[in-house]
């Protein structure tokens, strides 16, 4: 009531040539707005509307945009229902903005535009105004940088909405079609044009260009699948074209340089998500030496961890046939692995370790697994470590002892040893509590991993290795899951993976296992993991209980 009319007066104190760069009053005005949004949610309407309402024809070109930017930034708090109307009701004066001949108003239309896309999709899809709102879009991207990059987060989100309001029959992996498929071809070319615009660089058009086309390959129905394949040519052209780039143009444009790869790295990391294993199979040699030649030849830790990641798709689609890469690959893994300084890259690299278990299992990890357990070993002990490191390990363990059976007796001390450790950590040691949940999951997926590895995945006969498991480290897991259990903090993450590992050891100990496990605190546990609204901590905490009941009857 008092604060509102102070704040969208000040809106309306902008330069026709205002550096995005400069924070101004009117800037400062439009983020308290957004805030009290949050804030406030229904009732900030009756105090921002009347000001839009009263301004958004305004011959005035500030006040247009003030109310216009006001209008965007009250769009998330509000509950739908509310908001929704006000959004429907404006967008034909928007689309009329967006051919506003001041830029400033041009530009704000597009965020608003954006914005409306992201959090109301409903006001934009199936409505009168929809196919002269996407045309206008796109016209948009070959607008000013600030206005193109605006539109290029509405397309994210125009795409977004249009697959996921497919409706499927049951069991149906993707859609085969969505309201875009006739324009998907042109939208991706155009937003790859975008991307090679002489003024990309300005107003981060490139990278939101880039973050649209990632978008558009994860949400292609089946009929526009050749348009991603023929996007994973142009992208590997791309980087192709980056790697015999003379070193005079990458000097004068280093920071670009940099970026591109970057962006070039993560488009291609989409590209091999979307893919069908097939298709992957097929370029898999190519995509191997071109990632390759990028990590031999950057020289920043940025890039070198989106290489990585991007290897990481490569192992998860192509699985076994990654096989014949694994000796040439080998080095450059255990380089990223001791890659402390970076520890972006060894977070990658440790990441990639459990890529290679899950997706190829044994035969990739028995020629470096003696070195692979030595370096993580290390990296444990090391303080200089970053912190996001050590948990990762601790669960980069259950990947490998899952993939290596009995192979992984060998480094069951020294790994339990390091688990037991890490159980001892709590809030008192650890920065936030954060960074405790995170630790606590790690700790509970390496002994799921362990437990599973040695129980073997026949259900009739337990190997024999999984023994070596009672005793002191068995006693040590259902201590530390006690412990977990009764902090009234744990996290949905932490249930689900508890409960899991609950349920293993019963499988793998039986109903000696029973006078441990029937007491309230396991009780209390499933039964919150019973009731939780996720689908897969509801399905573990279900299974361990059924696993417990079947050991009373027997």
């Amino acid at each position: 009531q008092y604060l509102m009319p102070i704040l969208l007066n000040t809106l309306t104190r902008q330069d026709e040539d205002e550096d995005e760069d400069e924070w101004k009053p009117n800037k400062a005005s439009g983020v308290c707005i957004l805030l009290a949004a949050s804030c406030c949610e229904d009732s900030i309407i009756e105090h921002v509307m009347p000001f839009v309402n009263t301004h958004i024809q305004n011959q005035d070109w500030k006040f247009r945009e003030a109310s216009i930017l006001a209008f965007a930034n009250i769009l998330e708090g509000p509950s739908q229902a509310v908001v929704l109307p006000y959004a429907v009701q404006a967008m034909p004066v928007l689309i009329q903005c967006m051919q506003d001949p001041m830029t400033p108003v041009r530009d704000t239309v597009a965020y608003a535009i954006g914005r409306i896309c992201e959090y109301l999709p409903e006001a934009i899809v199936d409505q009168q105004y929809t196919g002269v709102l996407v045309e206008r879009i796109l016209a948009g991207l070959s607008a000013e940088p600030s206005v193109a990059a605006h539109y290029c987060v509405a397309v994210q989100s125009l795409v977004e909405t249009a697959y996921d309001n497919v409706e499927m029959a049951e069991g149906q992996v993707e859609p085969a079609t969505f309201s875009l498929s006739s324009i998907f071809g042109m939208m991706m070319k155009q937003l790859l044009d975008v991307t090679e615009r002489a003024d990309a660089s300005s107003a981060n058009l490139r990278s939101s260009a880039y973050e649209a086309v990632m978008e558009m390959i994860k949400n292609s129905p089946t009929d526009c699948y050749p348009v991603v394949q023929s996007t994973m040519d142009i992208i590997m052209g791309r980087i192709q074209q980056l790697l015999h780039m003379s070193p005079s143009i990458i000097a004068a444009n280093r920071a670009q340089y940099v970026d591109l790869q970057s962006l070039l790295c993560a488009a291609l990391q989409a590209l091999l998500q979307r893919i069908t294993p097939e298709d992957a199979v097929k370029v898999s040699s190519l995509v191997f030496n071109t990632l390759l030649a990028l990590l031999q030849t950057s020289s920043t830790g940025g890039v070198q961890e989106d290489v990585l990641m991007a290897f990481g798709s490569l192992i998860e689609q192509v699985g076994a046939s990654f096989l014949e890469h694994m000796e040439t690959f080998k080095p450059f893994l255990l380089l990223g692995l001791r890659s402390l300084s970076e520890h972006q890259v060894c977070f990658a690299a440790v990441g990639l370790v459990g890529d290679l278990s899950r997706s190829v299992g044994l035969k990739a990890l028995a020629p470096i697994s003696d070195e692979v357990i030595s370096i993580l070993l290390a990296t444990l002990s090391d303080e200089g470590a970053h912190h996001t490191i050590k948990p990762q390990i601790l669960s980069v363990f259950g990947d490998m002892a899952l993939a290596m059976g009995a192979h992984f007796t060998k480094y069951l001390e020294p790994v339990l040893a390091v688990l037991r450790g890490a159980t001892k950590l709590g809030i008192e040691t650890l920065s936030d509590r954060e960074q405790l949940y995170e630790l606590r999951e790690a700790i509970l997926e390496g002994y799921t991993g362990i437990v599973q590895g040695l129980k073997g995945d026949d259900e009739t006969q337990v190997n024999p290795e999984v023994r070596l498991l009672q005793g002191q480290p068995l006693a040590e897991m259902l201590a530390y899951i006690e412990v977990v259990a009764a902090d009234p903090y744990h996290t949905e993450s932490i249930v689900a993976v508890a409960c899991g590992l609950v349920g293993d050891l019963c499988k793998a100990f039986g109903k000696d296992l029973l006078p441990h496990v029937d007491k309230a605190v396991y009780h209390s546990l499933l039964a919150e993991g019973r009731q939780s609204k996720t689908s897969k901590t509801k399905a573990l905490a279900t299974w361990a209980s059924k696993v417990i009941r079947r050991m009373k009857v027997v």
